[in-house]
């Protein structure tokens, strides 16, 4: 677990700050006065503790794992995590050798050098030297354009969305699919989220016949990379794998059945 000392020294004002109301809160709810002791156990949970997901990646609470608190973080891991209900779970998400240590990511990644660097410094205590931040160091504009180019998509997507653009939104989607692509590791779980995201537009697209260039060919293969990246990421009994898994055989059908009628 990380030293209660170095969250002490490094962490910011505002995150001991943030801490102290917490336990004060805690302790007034509880009825208990207030002892020093408490507010380093809430060190301790600040800096160790996992936010706990449902399926649909909304946070429903946080929890101590013991195993996971003790892997180092990377900025290009070789494992994800995610829940299956309260159960942590750790996949590898690249070939690992037998003598490898093995990284999880402890925050989001997608971001420049210099802020995933000042958020691991004022959250958990330390300054990140993982290969990615070494391969980054020094090209903050480079990859801030490009992090800022995705968060400017992503909200166009959700606007295209909402005013039902189904063409604009296709087309975004599969912008931000090459901009993952060009920004993240390879086995990165937003690529897989992304790619998902994109073929079941363009299924749609198909089945609504209002989309011009629309193909279920390539929604089928948008949704393969899908599936194949969600199972590394997530496994295969995971609601998402099952529902990429869905929408690739529905796919499927749909061009089995427009082969048949056009023979």
């Amino acid at each position: 677990m990380a030293s209660l000392s170095s969250v002490e020294g490094k962490a910011s004002p505002h995150t001991k700050q943030l801490i102290e109301d917490q336990v004060l809160e805690a302790m007034e709810l509880l009825g208990v006065a207030y002892k020093p002791s408490a507010y380093n156990a809430a060190c301790k949970i600040k800096c160790n503790a996992f936010d706990i997901y449902d399926h649909s990646s909304t946070t429903i609470g946080e929890g101590i794992y013991t195993f996971c608190t003790i892997m180092n973080h990377s900025c290009e891991p070789n494992c994800s995590w995610s829940f299956d209900g309260k159960a942590m779970v750790i996949r590898a998400i690249t070939d690992i050798s037998a003598d490898e240590q093995l990284f999880i990511s402890y925050i989001a990644l997608v971001e420049s050098c210099s802020h995933r660097r000042e958020c691991l410094l004022d959250h958990y205590a330390f300054e990140c030297t993982c290969v990615r931040c070494r391969r980054e160091e020094g090209k903050d504009v480079d990859v801030e354009r490009n992090m800022t180019t995705i968060k400017a998509n992503e909200q166009l997507y959700k606007t295209q969305i909402e005013y039902n653009d189904m063409s604009g939104a296709m087309e975004t989607a599969a912008n931000l699919v090459a901009l993952y692509r060009c920004s993240l590791f390879s086995h990165h779980p937003v690529q897989g989220l992304a790619l998902f995201r994109l073929g079941k537009l363009q299924k749609q697209a198909v089945l609504q016949q209002d989309i011009s260039g629309a193909s279920l060919t390539a929604s089928i293969q948008s949704l393969t990379t899908a599936v194949q990246a969600l199972k590394i990421c997530f496994g295969s009994d995971h609601p998402l794998t099952k529902e990429a898994l869905l929408e690739l055989q529905e796919a499927e059908q749909e061009l089995s059945i427009d082969t048949l009628y056009s023979n």
